[in-house]
């Protein structure tokens, strides 16, 4: 079984994909061996700030991976879930 996380979110734009994932009703797991989020379908989200040289290599070693890079785009990201349009 993988470990979860249990910490709080203390990363600003964490924190913002988070509550947007809770208020969309979208369930999703924190794994110490996984990237900041992972979806019920495998699906994981990476969240950062700015370009790292680390990301290229979180983004290499996983398959189906939405990158979430600068607050205004986890702020839009977070827009689309609770939009209602299609």
């Amino acid at each position: 079984m993988r470990k979860q996380h249990k910490n709080i979110v203390t990363d600003p734009i964490e924190s913002i994909i988070e509550s947007a994932l809770i208020n969309a009703g979208v369930k999703y797991y924190r794994y110490y061996d996984s990237l900041d989020f992972e979806l019920e379908n495998g699906t994981q989200i990476e969240c950062k700030a700015a370009h790292t040289n680390r990301v290229t290599k979180q983004l290499a070693a996983h398959k189906n991976v939405i990158l979430i890079q600068g607050k205004q785009a986890a702020e839009t990201f977070a827009e689309l879930l609770k939009s209602d349009k299609p």
